[in-house]
């Protein structure tokens, strides 16, 4: 296990090498830093476990990622998830534009290292979630073609993805305790900042949702394949 871990240390100092060899393609480069920093959210390694001299800011970062927009109702969802999984808080802002027109932000607080994978990963689970919930639905209004409740069936199809997301974090964090005794924790300085930074409220919204579990099902199944990086270390 301890040779597993040394390798998946390696990995990552190599990436990390290809992504700051400024003589190499920018795309290329930014890629590698990337693909680093996702192992490090997979395997729990921290920057001080592979330091080599660089200098890792330390401040506590509180990053809008989306920006202020009209959001789907389970972005926040998926932003708790994903948060929670790369040691960083996820909250929703709100400002009013005009009389009526409310419109939302998903923002971290986190380390910029935490963020800047949270965020990416963030992004590409929603590409993930749109697509496998089109697709569901397109093959469902074939063969239910007089069915008037499609939003309802999304709806559940993305509950479950969002719940079988969440089972995934959660086995690969059981996993890496296992193997390796790694817990990933939040930074203190994080909560720290939350308590006395930000005066937060709880709030829910009401969507329609089918009663039908097999969409919540299908859903979930997916949620659980999702894929955080592409390959990965033997």
């Amino acid at each position: 296990m301890e040779n597993k871990r040394e390798r998946v240390l390696e990995k990552i100092k190599k990436l990390f090498a290809l992504g700051n060899d400024m003589r190499g393609n920018e795309t290329e480069s930014q890629s590698a830093i990337l693909k680093a920093q996702k192992f490090m959210a997979e395997y729990g390694i921290c920057h001080t476990d592979i330091q080599d001299g660089t200098n890792y800011s330390n401040e506590v970062l509180d990053n809008s990622i989306t920006g202020y927009k009209n959001l789907e109702w389970w972005h926040g969802n998926l932003g708790q998830v994903i948060s929670e999984n790369f040691k960083c808080f996820c909250y929703i802002n709100t400002r009013r534009m005009g009389y009526r027109q409310i419109l939302k932000s998903i923002n971290f607080v986190g380390l910029y290292e935490d963020i800047k994978v949270a965020k990416e990963v963030f992004y590409y689970a929603i590409m993930m979630i749109e697509y496998h919930s089109e697709v569901y639905l397109r093959n469902y209004r074939i063969e239910n073609p007089n069915r008037k409740d499609y939003k309802a069936i999304e709806n559940k199809f993305i509950q479950g993805y969002l719940s079988g997301l969440k089972k995934k974090f959660e086995e690969q964090k059981e996993q890496n305790k296992k193997e390796w005794g790694l817990i990933l924790v939040r930074d203190k300085s994080i909560d720290e900042y939350v308590k006395k930074e930000l005066n937060l409220c709880s709030a829910s919204s009401k969507i329609k949702s089918s009663r039908d579990m097999e969409h919540f099902n299908n859903g979930f199944t997916q949620g659980k394949n999702f894929n955080m990086i592409d390959g990965y270390v033997e």
